[in-house]
């Protein structure tokens, strides 16, 4: 029994030390041939964090000055050079906007990646858009897609005015993903990135859409909604049945992101 303790204890610790190991899994080539993922109109751009980070990203400016910029962040998996079919999609319908930002940690990129790392990565796209690209808040869309979503609900409390906030596969907190697929493990302790989206969503004032898969085995349908129901802004809940975690695109989420912002045009 007390081997079994002490077993148990010494696995909680490799644990808590190694979690960002499990949580970030970024792959390292960054896409300095934007072509080569179906984006070649998009350019390279290098934005500076607090902490002195210089990071790249992908950028397409809007087909008019009307239209919206959509600020794209993704996953933990990967990088932005999986991820160019999210901003073909947009481009090509509707000539919105779209910046594939990356994190530190990714795609070659500086830093290790942490929950306070990634949101002032996101902050320094946000002031590259605002400040260096003078675009206005309420014509940009902040999206997020799954760890992306924590990242997201931060920047839309810091940036009230933007025009939308997009939540794909939204969770309430990362200890409460953790918990659903590590049962013997007391996550709500251990976890250190808590990305705690539940109790900021309440807070935020941009019109909110949530999509989510009811097949989605990684972060559960579940969580999604208890993070729509906890919002107090005006909002939609897409529910794609037969989605899973990866594949809403193919079951027509751009279209329904588009009709979404459509029906709330920028002041």
């Amino acid at each position: 029994m007390w081997l079994v303790l002490i077993g148990y204890l010494v696995l909680l610790g490799i644990m808590f030390v190694t979690q960002r190991n499990f949580l970030y899994v970024p792959y390292q080539v960054f896409p300095n041939k934007p072509a080569l993922i179906g984006v070649g109109d998009m350019e390279v751009i290098e934005v500076t964090t607090k902490d002195n980070l210089k990071l790249k990203a992908l950028y397409k400016a809007p087909a008019t000055p009307s239209m919206p910029v959509i600020v794209l962040f993704h996953g933990n998996g990967g990088s932005i050079a999986i991820r160019g079919f999210r901003a073909r999609d947009y481009i090509d319908n509707g000539g919105y906007g779209y910046l594939l930002a990356e994190y530190r940690g990714y795609a070659g990129n500086p830093g290790k990646p942490s929950e306070q790392g990634l949101y002032n990565d996101a902050r320094a796209y946000m002031n590259w858009l605002t400040v260096d690209q003078k675009i206005a808040q309420n014509r940009i869309v902040v999206y997020g897609e799954s760890l992306g979503t924590g990242v997201s609900t931060q920047m839309a409390l810091e940036y009230p005015d933007i025009k939308a906030l997009v939540l794909e596969a939204p969770f309430t907190s990362m200890p409460a993903v953790v918990q659903k697929h590590m049962f013997w493990l007391p996550a709500f302790l251990l976890v250190r990135d808590r990305y705690n989206s539940l109790d900021k969503i309440s807070a935020v004032k941009a019109p909110l859409l949530v999509l989510h898969g009811q097949k989605d085995d990684v972060v559960p349908y579940s969580l999604g909604v208890k993070v729509f129901q906890n919002a107090k802004t005006d909002k939609r809940l897409e529910t794609f049945s037969e989605g899973n975690h990866v594949n809403l695109h193919e079951f027509g989420a751009g279209a329904k992101v588009r009709h979404f912002l459509a029906a709330h045009p920028s002041d």
